[in-house]
């Protein structure tokens, strides 16, 4: 056994099929049972199942109006797994596994090239390990295709640049560097072409200082014939929409973004992604000072040049960004780890400034675990403390992944007891996802009125959210019409239906900001809602029918906002037996 396993490096087809198996252990628990959660996941889905019943193949629609936030290559790909499986959270989430697995093999097939077979053996590993892959790996987005598609032309350029002789003009490389330009900017946009033209910038200055041989990627002759493909589908949408898909799309969803802070976050430019990077390569973070603190400066060295340049790009591209999300730097994570693995082991921390850097990560990793596990084990009042399940699997999982591994793989004497430490690790994390996935169902929303009223409702119902307009809704309950928002019940009259018609209405009854909540709770003061329209809900219902409609309560965790919120569900489509709350009392 031991030499098989000194030996599959070598054995690319066994790699690969290993790195499927893990994909699927690492990933699959806890991904069909965890609900989609707001704000984008039912956005991805629900396009793509109105895209399949309108017939439509071009433009994205959500709730029957155009959505221009994303290309259509992921609504493509979660397409084909609705077809073979219903649509379902696992079959809406499945491209990103399958991405995930595409990505660490091409990073396998890349380390091959440029260092060793076992290089490229673990920083596949290191990929498919690394905690913000294991978050996002598993969530219906469009991030993991276009990482995909970044590893795909990086992979393809280093091949070019970097063979012994000049490779075959229009040879296998250079056609997959245009299809890797292709899907990138199907799935994600301009940001699959920033990254690698950045990076290329990179490696040429300041980090190589030398010539490269540029010719060798026929950038002209790539750039064209990708532009074409995408045009393909580019051109017609553009048609379709009057020019709105492009207007909006990188109007709104790309600059706009660029400068209008999320949800109102504080914006911290150029230093919010040198912390969160740390939290996001665990348990390998703490190794990185064998990355950045080695053999500098790289004059020369137009390998390591090539993937310093790959790493820092994403840094660079939205160092300034103003809506800030960890994932965001995503497409430089693969460079990592071929350059953490670049000799075939796990690294030796030889310098005073490594030992520093890995003391460092350490310590930050274990006080911000101590502080969950701190939070998990606090008598936390209501709303928070029905989230407490939760709460106590997340701290577990960080004391394996953030605490107990990178400890493990600093001191451990032997090889053999990383690899014991490695599997116990993560199998015990999968473990710890089974009460966070089923405590985040049981009070999620969405999926508490599916139950309720069906995921489908008769036609000539209308459906009406009144306060809360979160996306899930959508995709979780279907009627014949677009459900109506607003966000104030002063604003419903006009959504109401007529006289005898029916509709099921969901109403913000009181709302809850667990920050607050813990801040109030902490200097024991009154805990108080975020917002309350209790009265104004009351006052409502005084004049409907009671003899036509049923009502019923819902309470749940929103965790667009971080809210917990207590919904009135009125419905006159069917009387419910049910007028008990739903959810925690």
């Amino acid at each position: 056994m031991a030499s098989f396993l000194r030996s599959l490096p070598d054995r690319p087809f066994l790699t690969v099929f290993l790195y499927f198996f893990l994909t699927l252990l690492l990933l699959l628990p806890a991904t069909a049972t965890i609900p989609l959660m707001d704000r984008d996941e039912p956005r991805f889905a629900q396009a793509t199942k109105e895209m399949h019943e309108t017939g439509q193949w071009v433009i994205p629609y959500f709730n029957g109006e155009y959505r221009f936030d994303k290309p259509p290559l992921t609504y493509w790909w979660m397409r084909l797994h609705h077809a073979l499986l219903g649509e379902t959270e696992l079959a809406s989430r499945l491209h990103s596994i399958f991405a995930t697995w595409l990505t660490a093999s091409f990073v396998y097939r890349l380390g091959r090239f440029l260092f060793s077979a076992r290089a490229g053996f673990l920083a596949g590993l290191g990929w498919l390990t690394c905690f913000q892959v294991l978050v996002h790996g598993r969530l219906c987005v469009a991030d993991l295709p276009m990482v995909f598609a970044v590893v795909v032309v990086m992979g393809s350029c280093a091949r070019l640049l970097f063979a012994e002789s000049p490779p075959r003009r229009w040879g296998p490389d250079f056609w997959l560097l245009v299809a890797g330009l292709a899907i990138g900017f199907l799935a994600k946009g301009p940001v699959a072409w920033a990254v690698p033209f950045l990076a290329l910038l990179l490696m040429r200055w300041p980090f190589a200082r030398v010539p490269v041989p540029w010719r060798r990627l026929q950038p002209v002759a790539a750039v064209i014939i990708a532009l074409a493909i995408v045009s393909i589908w580019g051109v017609t949408a553009l048609r379709q929409t009057n020019g709105a898909y492009g207007k909006v799309g990188i109007g709104e969803h790309v600059v706009h973004r660029g400068l209008a802070a999320l949800n109102g976050r504080l914006n911290v430019p150029g230093i919010y992604y040198l912390g969160t990077a740390l939290i996001s390569l665990l348990p390998w973070s703490h190794l990185g000072g064998s990355v950045f603190l080695s053999g500098l400066p790289l004059s020369g060295d137009l390998r390591r040049s090539f993937l310093m340049g790959w790493f820092v790009a994403p840094f660079l591209i939205f160092a300034f960004y103003a809506t800030q999300l960890p994932h965001y730097i995503m497409p430089g994570f693969a460079a990592f780890f071929l350059l953490l693995f670049r000799e075939g082991g796990l690294p030796r921390l030889t310098t005073a400034g490594q030992k520093i850097w890995a003391s460092v990560v350490l310590s930050v990793a274990g006080l911000i675990t101590a502080l969950l596990v701190g939070a998990a084990l606090l008598p936390w009042p209501e709303p928070i403390s029905y989230l407490v399940p939760s709460l106590r699997g997340v701290a577990g999982i960080m004391i394996l992944l953030a605490v107990f591994l990178p400890l493990a793989l600093r001191y451990a004497r032997s090889s053999r007891t990383r690899w014991y430490a490695t599997a116990g690790a993560y199998a015990g994390a999968a473990l710890l996802l089974v009460p966070v996935a089923t405590n985040l169902k049981h009070h999620h929303p969405a999926s508490l009125l599916r139950a309720l009223v069906g995921p489908g409702v008769p036609g000539g119902v209308s459906l009406i959210g009144c306060g809360f307009t979160e996306p899930s809704l959508v995709f979780y309950v279907n009627g014949a019409e677009p459900w109506k928002f607003c966000n104030r019940l002063s604003n419903l009259d006009p959504l109401l239906p007529k006289t005898g018609e029916k509709a099921v209405l969901v109403l913000m009854h009181r709302e809850w900001q667990l920050g607050k909540v813990a801040q109030q709770w902490f200097r024991k003061e009154e805990i108080m809602p975020l917002r309350d329209d209790a009265k104004s809900v009351a006052a409502f219902l005084d004049t409907l029918d009671p003899s036509t409609i049923s009502v019923t309560s819902i309470t749940g965790y929103n965790v667009a906002r971080s809210t917990w919120v207590e919904l009135t569900v009125v419905d006159s489509s069917q009387k419910i037996s049910a007028t008990e709350a739903i959810g925690p009392p």
